[in-house]
């Protein structure tokens, strides 16, 4: 019982030290980021975490940026905390919680909007990705 005690404290002394890798999540697979991918359905099943990116590839007319709840809500892009529209964005997750990304005002109404939460993974604990 001495040994099997040893392995088990030595496997969770491993799990703790080891970090874990960060992932890129390419936004919508294979249809980037455009009007009529249902990005809801693209979240499940994912499990996101700080040190994560979200990479999103987009045409000309579109652009991303990360807002507030409210302005998620509303479709609006007020004082967002980042905005681009050359294309192609790589956004790191830099913190824990939910982050909010949609494109300007009649795209963002046609479902361009993705809400992701993003777990600390300091506590070993991750939750899945849920449609917010």
């Amino acid at each position: 019982m001495g040994s099997f005690g040893v392995v088990i404290g030595l496997t969770l002394l491993i799990c703790m030290v080891v970090p874990s890798v960060a992932t890129s999540y390419f936004v919508g697979d294979a249809q980037g980021w455009g009007i009529g991918v249902d990005y809801s359905t693209w979240t499940a099943g994912k499990a996101f975490k700080v040190g994560d990116s979200l990479v999103f590839s987009y045409g000309f007319n579109h652009s991303v940026a990360e807002v507030s709840a409210d302005n998620y809500v509303s479709c609006r892009i007020t004082d967002p905390m980042s905005y681009d529209n050359s294309g192609y964005t790589e956004i790191d997750l830099k913190t824990s919680g939910s982050h909010y990304f949609i494109s300007e005002d009649i795209d963002c109404s046609s479902g361009m909007r993705l809400a992701v939460y993003a777990q600390n993974t300091e506590g070993g604990s991750l939750f899945e990705a849920a449609a917010i």
